[in-house]
């Protein structure tokens, strides 16, 4: 739940700052600064933000998604999609 609070405030940090050049407040180096570079910020501000609550996590829930070696042994085996694919393009010919 807390990913889409986290989400919907990039969103509309994101739709926001595209018009800040036409603001009428603040300096204009400071306008150029928030479109040119707030979307990344906000990315690198809202990560941080995303690991600050480490005592809501239940236990045994991970902190971030586990994602193998895409290289390892047996990790292909995720692949059905794409091993189907190819079997059906064999019979098509």
């Amino acid at each position: 739940m807390f990913a889409l609070v986290l989400s919907f405030a990039l969103l509309l940090t994101s739709l926001k700052s595209r018009k800040a050049r036409s603001w009428g407040y603040g300096t204009g180096w400071l306008r150029g600064f928030i479109v040119d570079y707030g979307v990344p910020v906000m990315v690198v501000v809202l990560t941080g933000v995303s690991d600050i609550p480490t005592n809501s996590v239940p236990e045994g829930m991970p902190r971030r998604p586990f994602s193998p070696n895409p290289w390892s042994p047996g990790a292909y085996t995720n692949w059905t999609v794409v091993k189907v694919f190819f079997c059906t393009y064999y019979l098509h010919e």
